[in-house]
């Protein structure tokens, strides 16, 4: 199927980037001492981690994960691996550090349960069971009951990055001079790659039909008078083949990050090292 390029429009706005220098953080952390521990507390407290191999809304559904586990259940949450690596260039202030800092010698970690829908299994979400273990939420945590709990506490740590606002800003402007002002942006994100096979082995769910997306663009060309959409992906290319729009009134402004298979097995392989 040929691409209409009139659907999918040069548009002079720029590609969104990170910067890998974090800012100053400037967040107070007053929940959990400070670092390095003394002998005294190394041997007094307990630490919650996680080890998971996602991407990023995997990765922040973790961190804020990790974060409240350890509010709940009075626990230091220690990152082990490349987390604060990974969203650190996206939110500078998270205030959760690694196990290295804390200056205690390695734990003997006791694995949590995490079920299907990333919800801390029992009784990994029992005070008593867990009061004197150092527990890792293994797999994919992301515990909505849990962490809605402690919303104010850890909504500081996701503040963007300034750059990055200013990159959107910039990005948002172009488009708006070449289609005009009042618009309504909607976002497309379109995963393939690993979830397609990932979503059938798990929940027997197919691919998102190309017609799946072509019904909801019209949709919102009807809730909305002037629209343009924004596409992410993975695979930008079947998105240039598959995800047309019906009109060129609903232009379509493609964005893509694509991150490399082995890049992801590295960073797997050593995380369950620093976890042996």
């Amino acid at each position: 199927m040929q691409t209409d390029p009139s659907l999918y429009p040069s548009s002079k706005a720029p590609n969104l980037t990170t910067t890998r220098k974090p800012e100053r953080k400037i967040v107070s952390n007053h929940f959990w001492p400070k670092f390095p521990l003394t002998a005294e507390q190394c041997r007094n407290v307990t630490f919650v981690t996680t080890a998971s191999n996602g991407r990023l809304g995997n990765r922040i559904g973790e961190y804020i994960t990790l974060f409240s586990y350890g509010r709940r259940y009075r626990k230091i949450p220690v990152v082990i691996g490349d987390l604060l690596e990974e969203l650190r260039p996206l939110f500078p202030q998270l205030r959760l550090a690694s196990f290295n800092e804390t200056g205690c010698l390695a734990r003997r970690w006791s694995y949590a349960g995490i079920d299907a829908y990333g919800q801390v299994m029992k009784p990994w979400n029992q005070t008593e069971f867990v009061e004197k273990r150092d527990v890792c939420l293994y797999a994919y945590p992301i515990d909505f009951a849990l962490f809605h709990q402690y919303r104010d506490d850890w909504i500081p740590d996701f503040t963007f990055n300034s750059l990055l606002v200013k990159q959107v800003q910039s990005f948002l402007t172009a488009v708006s001079i070449q289609y005009g002002r009042n618009l309504t942006y909607v976002g497309i994100h379109v995963r393939l790659t690993d979830q397609t096979k990932a979503y059938h082995d798990k929940f027997g769910a197919d691919p998102l039909s190309p017609e799946y997306f072509r019904r909801a663009m019209n949709l919102f060309g009807l809730m909305f008078p002037r629209v343009v959409f924004v596409l992410a992906s993975d695979d930008i290319g079947w998105c240039k083949r598959n995800v047309r729009s019906f009109s060129k009134n609903l232009p379509i402004v493609p964005q893509g990050r694509v991150r490399s298979r082995q890049r992801r097995h590295r960073m797997v392989q050593a995380k369950r090292e620093e976890l042996q």
